[in-house]
């Protein structure tokens, strides 16, 4: 980085041709001429002509080429006086010591840098690289744990599988037939036609309703159509470090509209444990960053018409709802000390991806997959970004929003630079 220096601090002091002899050569000249037997008039010869022009540093050159060669003419350090050698050495072995500080604070930083790279990666998809072009920060904070999928809190229950059913779909190219999977009973309004949520080329297609993927219990294979999320992420990742919003993600290659990007993973939470931990992350940890996103798609919709329609039609293999969540609580996911690239998305206005509802196990339909689809085409490098909000309507709205009990975030300025920026994070 060059940096120019203006007005009074550009001038500069040039030394004089002339100078004065410091008060060590004033001292020497003085002991010489007063303190030996031969006199001074025996010493001044041995001196010579000192003029000024001679000096050398803190010491005086003899006039001999010898002494000039024995020296190295090198100004600065003492030709006369061997204490001056002594104070080269010091300083070279200070030096030595800083350089050696410096190479283990590199060395320190590699490290930091490589474990971080090294867990990231240990996680499914292709691998995530890291460039940071704004300061000398190696790459994140490493004070969480990278995990693949969901970590269930204690207080969290999974159902009993007993009361999971799934599609007898087994020709060689899976399933084919939308009317014939039973896994898009759920997928569509009453009277509605059945389709699959996804293009053939695994691109999501803009229906506006929530995704049923087939499951465990399913007669196809994992190369089925209507597995593209459970497959996990395809995509090549940056993570990079923004200007003024700390690291983001974005994709080296361009991006395809309705392209699966990742999930949202972390602790899978209660409501109650929501509450508690964003009062701990706001006031005592993280200040105004939020990681708990709500599970409420089914909450904020129709949560409770498609549960009565899926009872009915299904009435013999699924009984009763599981122990474990209550029917009127909702879920959280908990990225802050478990979680994945995901937790680095920012925040935009104007975002280019969106939070999909994307469900296996339909036993309990308020534990699904929080899937980032894109919802336009993006230019390689662009950043990735969805609204934390998520009131945008290209696909659906309510499958996915940063937890309602992150109340710091209602006024962090936003910093997105969209044309319809709301200037606050979570302004409406």
């Amino acid at each position: 980085m060059r940096v120019r220096a203006t007005g009074a601090a550009a001038k500069v002091s040039m030394p004089s041709k002339r100078r004065r002899l410091s008060q060590v050569e004033n001292s020497e000249l003085q002991r010489i001429m007063t303190n030996d037997d031969d006199g001074p008039i025996h010493h001044a010869e041995k001196v010579s002509s000192i003029s000024p022009d001679e000096v050398i540093g803190d010491s005086t050159y003899n006039g001999s080429d010898e002494e000039l060669r024995k020296n190295g003419n090198k100004r600065g350090r003492g030709v006369v006086d061997d204490k001056n050698d002594d104070n080269v050495d010091d300083y070279e072995k200070s030096k030595d010591r800083n350089d050696n500080y410096k190479d283990s604070i590199y060395s320190e930083i590699q490290r930091r840098r490589e474990v971080f790279l090294n867990a990231m990666n240990a996680c499914r998809g292709p691998e995530i690289t890291i460039h940071n072009d704004v300061d000398d920060e190696p790459c994140p904070e490493m004070d969480f744990t990278f995990v693949s999928e969901y970590r269930l809190s204690s207080k969290v229950k999974f159902p009993d599988t007993q009361f999971l059913y799934g599609c007898t779909c087994d020709g060689p190219k899976g399933c084919t037939k939308p009317a014939q999977c039973l896994c898009l009973d759920d997928s569509y309004d009453l009277g509605e036609k059945p389709e699959f949520p996804y293009y053939r080329d695994g691109r999501l297609k803009a229906t506006g309703r929530p995704i049923f993927e087939c499951n465990a219990l399913c007669s196809c294979d994992i190369t089925c159509r209507n597995r593209v999320v459970q497959r996990g992420r395809t995509v090549r990742l940056d993570l990079f470090k923004t200007p003024q919003k700390g690291w983001g993600v974005k994709c080296p290659h361009p991006i395809a509209a309705g392209t699966f990007i990742c999930t949202y993973v972390g602790e899978l939470i209660t409501s109650e444990e929501a509450k508690i931990r964003a009062h701990i992350y706001e006031n005592i940890e993280c200040g105004t960053t939020s990681y708990l996103l709500d599970l409420d798609y089914f909450e904020e919709n129709e949560r409770h018409e498609l549960d009565e329609e899926v009872e009915e039609d299904h009435e013999e293999k699924r009984t009763h709802r599981p122990d474990g969540v209550p029917k009127d609580k909702i879920l959280t996911v908990d990225s802050r000390r478990f979680g994945d690239i995901s937790r680095f998305f920012n925040h935009s206005c104007s975002p280019n991806m969106v939070i999909m509802c994307a469900i296996q196990d339909r036993t309990l339909l308020m534990k699904y997959d929080a899937a980032f689809f894109t919802n336009r085409d993006i230019s390689a490098n662009e950043e990735l970004t969805f609204d934390y909000l998520n009131i945008g309507d290209d696909y659906e709205r309510g499958s996915g929003a940063l937890s309602k009990y992150s109340s710091a975030m209602m006024h962090q300025e936003c910093h997105c630079g969209a044309p319809n920026c709301r200037g606050r994070i979570w302004a409406v």
